[in-house]
C-alpha cells in the first residue's frame, strides 16, 4: 500500500470542480439543480449512506489511501459516477463537505477524538488523538453537525448543532452533549461529544472544539497511523458498513450482522473467502478479487497482532516490492554500514513503507554525493 502522500498544497485543496460535483451527484442518484437548503443537505447526507459504504478494504491492498481530492473522486465515485467503492472518515467527509461546499453550502471541518468504549464515566487520562473528522454546515441559518464517515454509530441525518435534544438517527439515538473543559493550567474551553444509545446504554463517539481551527494537512500524520500502525484496528480488521434508516449491514473482521427495525438482529461468522466476497457483494455492492478476499480474509481471522502485521505486509507485497529493491539497490551502493542499515530493516515485516521511503531518499542522497 502506497504511503506517499501528494504534495501539501494538493492535500490542502478541496476545490471540487464541476466535472467532480457531477460524478458525485451521479454517485448519489441525484440531478437537476440543487440549492444550498436544509432540504438539499438532508438528501444529500442520507443518500451518502445509502449509496455509498464505509470500508476500509484499501488497507488490505496495494492502493493508496490518499487525502488529494481528485483521488478520492476517482475512488469513490468512478470516473463515471458509478464505482462501488467507499472508504472511511478521511475520504468520506472530505468528499461530502468538497460537494456541499461546491453547492454554495457555508461549512467548517473539525478535528475529532474517538472515545467509542467510554461510557458515561470517561476513561482517564486517557485521551484519544484526533484520528476522525466531520462538518458543521450552514443551511437555512442553522447550523448542523454532519458526518457521512463514523462506523458504527454515524450519523444517519445531519443533527442540529446547538440541541443536545435526543435524535432518533437510522438505528441508533444520538445526541450531542457540551462538555465544560479545563486543563491543568486552569484554561477553560468547550467541547461538543456525540454520544450514541444501543441496547440501553450510552456511550461517546467522539468529541471536538468548535473554536479550533482545521487544515487537511493536519490528517496527514492520522491518516498514516490509521491506515499504517500495528496497532490500528483498520490495520488488523476488514470494516465494511451500509445502512438505509431502517437497516444497518456491518461486517467487523469475520462476523457479519443485519439490524433491521422489522425483523430484529441477524448475525453470523464468515467461513470462507469466497464467503467473504459473496457478502461484499451482496449487502455492500463491492467487488473484490480472489487474491484480496483471500488477504482480507487471513488478516481477520488472526489473533495475535504481529500475525495480522506480518499478514498484511503480504497482502501489500505488490507496492512493497519495488520499494524493497530499491532501497536495497541504494544500501548496496552506500556499502558498509548503510548496507548493514539496510539488512536490518528488511528483516523486519513491520517496516513502515512512510518510514522505508524517506531512508530511501536519504540514502539516495548520500550516495549520489560520493
Amino acid at each position: 500500500m502506497a504511503l506517499a502522500q501528494p504534495a501539501l498544497e494538493h492535500v490542502a485543496d478541496a476545490d471540487m470542480t464541476s466535472g467532480e460535483l457531477a460524478r458525485f451527484l451521479t454517485r448519489l442518484g441525484l440531478q437537476g439543480e440543487l440549492a444550498p437548503t436544509k432540504d438539499t443537505l438532508f438528501l444529500a447526507h442520507r443518500r451518502f449512506f445509502e449509496r455509498i459504504p464505509f470500508e476500509n478494504l484499501s488497507v488490505f491492498t496495494s492502493e493508496s489511501i490518499s487525502l488529494d481530492l481528485p483521488a478520492i473522486v476517482d475512488k469513490v465515485c468512478g470516473i463515471d459516477g458509478r464505482s462501488n467503492r467507499g472508504g472511511y472518515c478521511y475520504e468520506l467527509n472530505k468528499l461530502f463537505a468538497a460537494a456541499m461546499a461546491k453547492l454554495g453550502f457555508a461549512l467548517e471541518l473539525k478535528s475529532a477524538r474517538v472515545h467509542l468504549d467510554d461510557g458515561e464515566t470517561p476513561r482517564t487520562p486517557y485521551r484519544p488523538p484526533p484520528t476522525h473528522i466531520a462538518a458543521i454546515v450552514r443551511a437555512d441559518d442553522e447550523l448542523y453537525l454532519c458526518d457521512v464517515g463514523f462506523g458504527r454509530t454515524a450519523l444517519y441525518e445531519p443533527i442540529v448543532l446547538a440541541s443536545e435534544a435526543v435524535h432518533r438517527n437510522g438505528h441508533t439515538r444520538v445526541q450531542l452533549r457540551r462538555a465544560p473543559m479545563e486543563t491543568p493550567l486552569g484554561f477553560h474551553y468547550e467541547n461538543r461529544q456525540l454520544w450514541f444509545q444501543k441496547e440501553g446504554e450510552w456511550k461517546r463517539g467522539y468529541s471536538f472544539s468548535e473554536s479550533e481551527g482545521f487544515s487537511y494537512v493536519d490528517c496527514v500524520g492520522p491518516n498514516l497511523s490509521v491506515c499504517a500502525h500495528p496497532s490500528s484496528t483498520f490495520c488488523q480488521v476488514a470494516w465494511v458498513e451500509a445502512r438505509t434508516a431502517a437497516e444497518h449491514w456491518l461486517l467487523f473482521g469475520l462476523r457479519f450482522t443485519h439490524e433491521s427495525h422489522v425483523s430484529g438482529e441477524e448475525a453470523f461468522e464468515v467461513q470462507s473467502p469466497e464467503h467473504l466476497a459473496y457478502l461484499l457483494k451482496q449487502h455492500f455492492g463491492i467487488i473484490v478479487s480472489e487474491q484480496s478476499a483471500i488477504d482480507v480474509f487471513a488478516v481477520s481471522a488472526m489473533q495475535n497482532i504481529d500475525a495480522k502485521w506480518t499478514r498484511l505486509a503480504v497482502a501489500r507485497e505488490p507496492h512493497r516490492a519495488p520499494v524493497r529493491e530499491y532501497l536495497a539497490a541504494v544500501a548496496g551502493r552506500g556499502g558498509g554500514v548503510l548496507g548493514a542499515v539496510w539488512q536490518a530493516l528488511a528483516s523486519r515485516e513491520s517496516l513502515c513503507l512512510g518510514v522505508g521511503l524517506g531512508l530511501g531518499l536519504a540514502l539516495s542522497r548520500a550516495a549520489a554525493t560520493r
